[in-house]
C-alpha cells in the first residue's frame, strides 16, 4: 500500500505540479500597459533584490533581469496565451542595433509609460535578443521571455552607466 502511494504521488508531482506554461511576470502595485510573459518551466525564473537601486526587486532569467521600475515586489501568475501569437512567424526580425552590441548593460523601456523600465539585458544576452513588429505590437523576445509593448513603444538603450 505504502509503494502505491509514493507511486501516486510521484506521478502526481510530474504531472500535476508540473511548472511548464505560460506565465505573466507582473507588479503587486501597478498594471503597465507592457506585458512580461515567459513560456515554460518558471523554476528558471528567480526573484532576486538590489539594495542599490530604487527598482529593488527584479525576476531573473538567464542574462536578463525584469522589473517594474517602481520598487514593488513582482509576482508570476498563470496566463492563458497562445504563446505562437507571440513568435515571429512572417513578422520581420530585427536583432539588437550594432551599436548596442558591445554595451555592458542594455534596458527595455517604454516610451509612452514615461521610460519605465521593464527589462535590463546583460552583454552575453544580446545575441539572443530579436525584436519584431506582429499586428499592433512590438515584441522584445529573449529565449522564453517575451516583453510585448504596444506597436513603436519599446525602445532598447544602453544602460551601461547604471551597472
Amino acid at each position: 500500500m505504502k509503494k502505491v502511494i509514493t507511486a501516486v504521488i510521484f506521478l502526481l508531482s510530474i504531472t500535476g505540479f508540473a511548472r511548464n506554461g505560460v506565465w505573466e511576470i507582473v507588479s503587486e502595485i501597478s498594471n503597465p500597459k507592457v506585458q512580461v510573459i515567459f513560456s515554460g518551466d518558471n523554476e528558471k525564473l528567480s526573484k532576486s533584490g538590489d539594495s542599490e537601486s530604487p527598482s529593488g526587486i527584479f525576476m531573473d532569467y538567464l542574462d536578463s533581469s525584469v522589473t517594474q521600475g517602481d520598487g514593488s515586489d513582482l509576482i508570476i501568475v498563470e496566463l492563458k496565451y497562445n504563446i505562437s501569437d507571440l513568435k515571429p512567424g512572417k513578422a520581420k526580425v530585427n536583432s539588437l542595433k550594432a551599436d548596442l552590441k558591445s554595451a555592458q548593460l542594455v534596458a527595455a523601456v517604454s516610451k509612452n509609460n514615461d521610460d519605465t523600465l521593464m527589462v535590463l539585458f546583460n552583454s552575453d544576452a544580446y545575441k539572443d535578443i530579436k525584436v519584431y513588429d506582429k499586428g499592433n505590437k512590438t515584441i522584445i523576445n529573449y529565449n522564453d521571455l517575451y516583453i510585448v509593448f504596444d506597436k513603436g513603444d519599446a525602445e532598447l538603450t544602453n544602460a551601461s552607466a547604471w551597472n
